[in-house]
């Protein structure tokens, strides 16, 4: 299992209009948070208190499933024993300090030397209840094994689906109505009533 070190701080998402990407969080009920001046772009969070979502006005992989290790370091070395390949590795004085790889299905993971926003107080947004980051993959037995069994990125529910049917990643909700809302940057948010996690 390699999975992501650390605790999970935020999916990073890319967007060309981060106002727009903003508004369209808030419209469903997620609230802005404060951001920490660490990036050189324009950047902001929304969650909910369940889920944290870094919008960065930055061309990069994302989707990206971003967690913070106290110890970078040590990180960075552990997962390079475990076989990890780094798709980048910035560990150079003066810089902020971070490295990503990628699992399994393609997405990215990411991985900081400190947090980047606060918390946001937990509150109810207009999706309902968390469920997990539904990641796509063509090897179901490589995700299990790299994920582990208890199928989390630092305390992010991870769920992966058959990326031939749906190459996507998306955000999953357990609320009262079923519906897809899809971001300005592409960001896919899935409501699915009661216990449905198919």
């Amino acid at each position: 299992m390699i999975g992501c070190p650390g605790r999970f701080h935020e999916i990073s998402i890319t967007t060309a209009d981060l106002v727009a990407s903003i508004d369209f969080y808030r419209n469903l009920g997620f609230s802005v948070g404060e951001t920490l001046p660490v990036w050189p772009h324009p950047y902001a969070v929304v969650g909910d208190g369940q889920i944290f979502l870094g919008l960065h006005q930055y061309k990069f992989p994302s989707p990206s499933i971003t967690c913070v290790a106290d110890r970078i370091d040590v990180a960075r070395r552990s997962l390079r024993e475990a076989g990890a390949l780094f798709a980048f590795d910035i560990d150079e004085p003066g810089r902020f300090n971070e490295f990503g790889f990628r699992d399994p299905g393609g997405t990215m993971l990411t991985v900081l030397e400190r947090v980047t926003h606060g918390d946001i107080a937990p509150h109810p947004s207009h999706c309902g209840t968390f469920v997990g980051f539904d990641l796509p993959t063509s090897d179901f037995a490589a995700s299990e094994n790299f994920w582990g069994a208890a199928r989390s990125a630092g305390g992010l529910p991870v769920i992966w689906h058959d990326s031939a049917i749906d190459p996507s990643c998306r955000l999953v909700f357990s609320g009262r109505s079923p519906a897809t809302h899809i971001a300005p940057e592409g960001t896919r948010l899935v409501v699915r009533s009661g216990d449905d996690r198919s």
